[in-house]
């Protein structure tokens, strides 16, 4: 049988989740506007730090990982003519 896309992204999907949880670690998008014209998008995983709650000793370090990041612009479609990716994994 094969497998429709929604299967596929479903499967996908269900796979991160539990990668994420194992590893204990949450995604977010961060925006930086570096001209009238561009805004970057940095796609960020972060660790929390882990520690001993009687030692406050460090178990584990906090940790961010940058995914991949690209332009957007700040400025309506029609008036943008560029480049919209610039990066990614």
């Amino acid at each position: 049988m094969m497998k429709t896309k929604e299967m596929r992204a479903r499967e996908f999907l269900t796979e991160l989740h539990a990668l994420l949880q194992k590893h204990k670690v949450e995604i977010s998008l961060e925006e930086e506007s570096s001209s009238y014209y561009h805004c970057t998008k940095q796609m960020v995983a972060t660790m929390q730090g882990v520690y001993h709650t009687e030692t406050y000793e460090y178990l584990e370090e906090y940790t961010t990982i940058e995914l991949g990041s690209w332009l957007e612009p700040s400025m309506p479609e029609e008036e943008f003519i560029g480049c919209r990716s610039i990066g990614g994994l």
